[in-house]
C-alpha cells in the first residue's frame, strides 16, 4: 500500500526536501549526481524527475516504480503512449544541431587541408543550418529558462551552477 503522495510536477529540489527517502531512491535508479554536495540546491531546483529522465534517458517507468517499491503514491506524469513507444524527448532538434555542427567541424577541417571555394561554401551552408537550429533554444532559453533562474535561484546557486556546468556539460558541443 502507497503512503505519501509525490507529484512529479514538482523540481527534485522539492520532492527530496519534503521526502528525504526519495534522494536515495533517485541515486538507486541513475541520478548519482543528486548525492553531489550543492546539486539539490542548483539544478535540482527548476529540474523535474520526468524531465531528468528525458535528459538522462533513464525510463520514467523505471523511476516511478522503484518510487512505489519505496512506498510512495506517485502522480503527476505520463507514460508515452503504448507500452512499446519510445520516451518522449525533445532533443531532437538539439541532435540535428549537433550533426550540423559536427558536420561543419569536419568539412571545415577538410577545406583547411585542401581550400577551395567548394569546400568553403560547404562549410558555411553548415553553420548557418546549425546556426538557425539553434536560434529557438536561445530564444527559449533567453525568455523562459533565464528569467525563471534568474527569479528562483540566488547569486550563490548560479555561481555554483557556472562552476559546475563544465563537468554536467553543455547543450551544444
Amino acid at each position: 500500500m502507497a503512503g505519501e503522495t509525490l507529484d512529479l510536477t514538482r523540481s527534485v529540489y522539492e520532492l527530496c526536501t519534503t521526502h528525504p527517502k526519495v534522494k536515495g531512491v533517485m541515486a538507486q535508479v541513475g541520478f548519482d549526481e543528486i548525492t553531489k554536495p550543492g546539486r539539490l540546491q542548483t539544478m535540482d531546483r527548476l529540474m523535474t524527475i520526468p524531465r531528468g529522465c528525458q535528459a538522462k534517458n533513464i525510463a520514467l517507468e523505471d523511476v516511478v516504480s522503484a518510487l512505489q517499491g519505496a512506498g510512495f503514491a506517485v502522480q503527476g506524469y505520463e507514460f508515452p503512449a503504448g507500452k512499446d513507444a519510445a520516451p518522449v524527448q525533445n532533443a531532437g532538434k538539439d541532435d540535428e544541431v549537433r550533426g550540423f555542427l559536427k558536420m561543419a567541424t569536419s568539412l571545415l577541417k577538410d577545406a583547411t587541408a585542401s581550400p577551395s571555394p567548394g569546400n568553403l561554401g560547404s562549410v558555411a551552408d553548415q553553420v548557418e543550418d546549425a546556426a538557425s537550429g539553434m536560434e529557438p533554444t536561445v530564444t527559449k532559453e533567453e525568455n523562459v529558462l533565464i528569467p525563471l533562474a534568474l527569479k528562483s535561484l540566488t547569486a550563490t546557486e548560479c555561481n555554483q551552477i557556472a562552476a559546475e556546468s563544465g563537468e554536467f556539460g553543455y547543450s551544444y558541443r
